[in-house]
């Protein structure tokens, strides 16, 4: 016959409280956590599927990353697809007068970050509406300001 009885959490005979019989399961469960964990990374370095590890980074060997040097938005990596992308955008404004502010309302960017592509690809900010910009144009290349150490 099945018994009923409630079991109990921790070892009754032990002569440890049973916080401290908490505390050295958890312990126990941990190492064996990393344990596995090791295994496993071995087998995939053994197989060649996993990075060797890195040594450890200190604070003074940390590495800035420089900025990108090219936008975050990939259809504007170059500038048939930039100069499309805001003309497409800017057909899409229903007011009277289209503006950056207008047309970063309706895509992914900031109007800030539409004028500083248009300044790395040669424009003046000024020279908006998208629609006079020629999207065959053959000499554009992104080039963002020296120093400037946001990406867009």
């Amino acid at each position: 016959m099945a018994e009923y009885e409630q079991v109990p959490m921790f070892d009754p005979n032990s002569n440890l409280h049973p916080r401290e019989q908490l505390l050295f399961r958890l312990v126990e469960m941990q190492a064996e956590t990393v344990r596995i964990q090791a295994a496993y990374i071995a087998a995939l370095q053994a197989n060649g599927t996993a990075k060797p590890p890195e040594a450890s980074i200190g604070a003074a060997e940390i590495v800035v990353r420089e900025s990108q040097s090219h936008p975050t938005n990939p259809r504007w990596r170059t500038w048939r697809g930039f100069v499309l992308d805001l003309q497409r955008l800017a057909a899409l404004v229903k007011a009277p007068r289209v503006t950056k502010e207008a047309v970063a309302m309706l895509g992914p960017d900031s109007a800030k970050t539409i004028t500083r592509v248009m300044e790395a690809y040669g424009l003046d900010p000024g020279d908006w509406p998208p629609e006079r910009w020629d999207p065959d144009e053959p000499d554009r290349v992104y080039r963002p300001r020296k120093g400037d150490k946001r990406t867009t």
